[in-house]
């Protein structure tokens, strides 16, 4: 009895690992052929492999990054806009991404100029964005850890004042470091907990004053604007852009950054 269940738990096994290297192995066959096809100039096929990856469940900033390059090639704005900034939220310090992002932004119609904002704010979001949250999180765990067994060291050893005082100093740099590592964690949070972003699929769109086709318009949008949706409503969306202008348009016509 023992054999029999210990060889249909290695079955078991077997068929599981064997399906998951099948699957890992097709998602790679999907990605080198949008690659063959992109290389070729084949946007379309491209697009279409790289997008039957995404739908196989495998999710990476370098997909959203290619996508947003083959949907820029076949002038397909707003998508492309849409994965590079998919692909930002990913690979957020990646200087490839922010340059092609740009290039597509110069393209798009609207020019919405962005309230001044102080520098050190600036800076903040950078250095909140150049460390991955994992990292943060572990730096953070690993840097409180040290401050204790240091500051614990700097009470036990307080008849040796050398010691005391390296472990005293040690403590205090590794504290100030926690701090810098959970004050991050708390901005990346705060980012987090924003409303989503989204970005403008159609030619154009109307902006209204309610969640009405029959509401008066406010301004007009266009493909490729990116906007933040304050809440949804009956089909529509309220979105709001940097200049603080707000209003409603159909859910249809803007797809979500996640």
């Amino acid at each position: 009895m023992k054999k029999v269940l210990r060889l249909s738990v290695f079955i078991g096994f077997a068929l599981f690992f064997g399906c998951v290297f099948a699957q890992a192995a097709a998602i790679d066959e999907l990605a080198s052929e949008g690659d063959q096809a992109y290389r070729e100039g084949d946007y379309q096929h491209a697009i279409q492999a790289w997008t039957r990856v995404l739908e196989s469940g495998y999710v990476s900033g370098a997909l959203y990054f290619n996508l947003g390059n083959a949907y820029y090639k076949t002038g397909e704005l707003g998508r492309a806009i849409l994965f590079y900034e998919r692909a930002l939220n990913e690979m957020p310090h990646s200087s490839d991404v922010r340059h092609n992002l740009e290039l597509a932004r110069a393209r798009t119609v609207d020019r919405i100029e962005e309230p001044p904002r102080l520098p050190i704010w600036n800076w903040l979001d950078a250095a909140r964005d150049w460390i991955a949250p994992s990292t943060l999180a572990w730096s953070a765990w690993v840097t409180a850890t040290l401050a204790a067994v240091f500051f614990a060291l700097s009470l036990l050893l307080r008849a040796n004042y050398r010691v005391y005082l390296a472990a005293r100093n040690l403590a205090l740099g590794t504290g100030v470091l926690f701090l810098l590592m959970l004050g991050l964690l708390g901005l990346r949070f705060v980012a987090d907990q924003r409303p989503p972003h989204a970005v403008i699929m159609t030619d154009k769109v109307v902006v209204r004053a309610a969640p009405d086709a029959k509401a008066r318009e406010l301004f007009h949008l266009h493909e490729g604007t990116k906007v933040t949706v304050v809440k949804t409503l009956e089909g529509y969306h309220e979105v709001k852009l940097v200049d603080d202008r707000q209003g409603w348009l159909p859910a249809g016509s803007v797809e979500q950054v996640p």
